[in-house]
């Protein structure tokens, strides 16, 4: 906390912070100074180890805020410049920037009605729509191989011989969805989850979205896909009508209706998939990627997603036919 106090001197006189959220890579904080008239700021230190070069992190996520300025339909938290005017700060305790703190707001997790569930998707829709107008030249893979499943199973590969038998069985017997969604086709967020969105402190209305620093070339179904998935992710059984209308959502946001059913249905199948895979090879190599509480987190971590994914295998039929259905109106 001392490293976070003295990097936040930086930006705010006499700042004094507290752990903000649960994020999983970066660590959080909430910034307030002596000024008691001044906004606090969100204050981050950026994981170098996920992100090996934070200025080229940087510029790219200026780059995506600039272009945002121009989409009044997208909110999204701006970068505050220190009080040496940088907007990163590099310190023997690594990298640090500040974020403008949205007040009036919540983060929700998980979602507590449709509407929310709606509008949350509809607020990712629009965010895609936003991101098709920005030139797919200026945005780099800042993390080699994100979200591809196959790249993440070759490094799997490397440590399975520690991985539990019955987790074994789930992978071996489902390689076949490798092959699912491997195309870049769209610019994407890349964190697409529902703790990602700022609600509105009273009402069901999404006042921003967080987390700009996986915008990069993917698959448009990578982003549905880890929307639902946040949805699903911890119950007991599939809800459609949550599918329904993260559906909906992302259509009215701007999604093309024109794509299979089958997407719809396999994008949160993929999705659990691949972060099972990721959280199990972290965790059998020491915990290097995930932040976690505790030994063991992110093996526990890993079996819910695959436990997920096996719920999602199960209701495939389903899911296909209440896309199918669900499309014919569009």
């Amino acid at each position: 906390m001392r490293a976070a106090e003295q990097s936040g001197n930086l930006w705010l006189s006499g700042g004094r912070v507290s752990t903000l959220g649960n994020g999983h890579i970066h660590e959080t904080y909430l910034l307030k100074g002596d000024d008691r008239g001044r906004s606090p700021l969100v204050l981050q230190r950026i994981n170098d180890q996920v992100f090996p070069s934070p200025k080229t992190l940087m510029r790219q996520t200026m780059e995506v805020l600039e272009h945002l300025k121009s989409h009044n339909e997208v909110r999204v938290p701006y970068l505050i410049e220190s009080r040496s005017g940088n907007f990163l700060e590099e310190l023997d305790s690594g990298y640090w920037r500040a974020w403008e703190f949205i007040g009036y707001s919540r983060t929700l997790d998980p979602l507590e009605n449709i509407e929310q569930v709606r509008n949350g998707a509809k607020a990712f829709g629009l965010f895609h729509s936003a991101l098709a107008e920005m030139k797919q030249a200026n945005i780099r893979e800042i993390i080699p191989g994100y979200q591809q499943l196959g790249f993440y199973l070759e490094r799997f590969d490397r440590v399975r011989r520690g991985a539990p038998s019955e987790l074994l069985r789930v992978i071996e017997a489902n390689n076949w969805i490798t092959q699912r969604f491997s195309e870049k086709n769209w610019l994407i967020h890349g964190d697409c989850k529902t703790d990602n969105l700022l609600f509105k402190s009273s009402g069901d209305q999404v006042q921003a979205i967080l987390d700009l620093d996986t915008v990069m070339l993917g698959h448009w179904a990578w982003d549905f896909g880890d929307y639902v998935r946040s949805l699903w992710l911890g119950k007991q059984t599939i809800d459609i009508e949550f599918f329904r209308l993260s559906i909906e959502g992302f259509l009215s946001g701007g999604l093309s209706p024109d794509h299979d059913p089958e997407d719809f249905s396999d994008a949160p199948m993929y999705i659990s998939f691949m972060l099972g895979i990721r959280f199990l090879t972290d965790h059998l190599q020491g915990d290097k990627y995930f932040r976690i509480n505790y030994e063991g987190e992110n093996l526990l971590r890993a079996e819910a997603h695959f436990k997920l994914f096996e719920r999602c295998l199960q209701s495939r039929e389903l899911l296909i036919s209440a896309a199918a259905d669900l499309l014919k109106d569009y």
